[in-house]
């Protein structure tokens, strides 16, 4: 005898399959039409990251980050976001998790250029590190939070992300203790990552001309330090 149980399992799975049938496309808050996709036999809604070209890089502290290959307009904020070839995003927006924009990659990377030599001291050379730390100090001209952009984010979801990111999932978690403040670990994280692996998310000029104050000093700054953001 069927119990109860795999009776209700059948009709909602059989109830997917209709509805797929008859909807094979589901619309986003954008009105985008968004197509369902089959897994292992399972019918999964796309996530609004997949209604964009787009290559998924990497995971942060268990969150999916993907690159933008594409150009997409939204207000700021909005839960489908607005995103360019220049961002990086933490999660995938509507039917997965809501979406953290990272914007700025030149301010990013000279703050944890900046950290790095804080903690390096003074290179053996008549000018040590300041032409550079006047260089990277003169990129930090807006406010650090307006790097991050949090698309639809619920307090729950922030204090969540804030717990993990404070934990065993990343190799060196946020410490307020050792961190000016949680959007300095972010930036610490994104800026390395851009640095070391993806330095097209940094404008050309500027990626030219960090290359360029620190390369005597290159070997002081390979390697990575968080690697927090685990590649692809």
């Amino acid at each position: 005898m069927v119990d109860a149980a795999s009776q209700i399992a059948s009709l909602l799975i059989h109830g997917r399959l209709v509805f797929e049938a008859a909807v094979p496309f589901f619309r986003n808050s954008r009105g985008t039409r968004c197509p369902y996709r089959r897994q292992d036999n399972i019918n999964l809604i796309m996530s609004y990251i997949d209604t964009i070209p787009h290559k998924r890089v990497g995971t942060l502290a268990g969150y999916p980050v993907y690159h933008s290959n594409a150009t997409v307009k939204a207000a700021r904020g909005a839960s489908d976001f607005g995103c360019t070839p220049s961002n990086l995003v933490l999660g995938g927006g509507s039917g997965e998790h809501p979406g953290l924009v990272v914007h700025n990659f030149d301010y990013l990377v000279s703050q944890y250029l900046l950290l790095r030599m804080e903690q390096l001291g003074n290179p053996p050379h008549p000018n040590g590190f300041s032409p550079a730390e006047d260089y990277f100090g003169s990129k930090l001209d807006t406010n650090l939070a307006n790097c991050f952009e949090f698309c639809g984010w619920g307090v729950e979801q922030v204090a969540e992300f804030l717990r993990r990111c404070s934990g065993h999932l990343v190799a060196r978690p946020y410490a307020a203790e050792l961190d000016t403040s949680f959007e300095h670990w972010l930036a610490y994280s994104f800026g390395e990552y851009a640095w070391s692996r993806q330095p097209n998310l940094m404008s050309g000029m500027f990626e030219r001309q960090a290359t360029q104050l620190l390369f005597t000093y290159k070997k002081l700054f390979a390697g990575e330090q968080f690697s927090n953001l685990v590649p692809a």
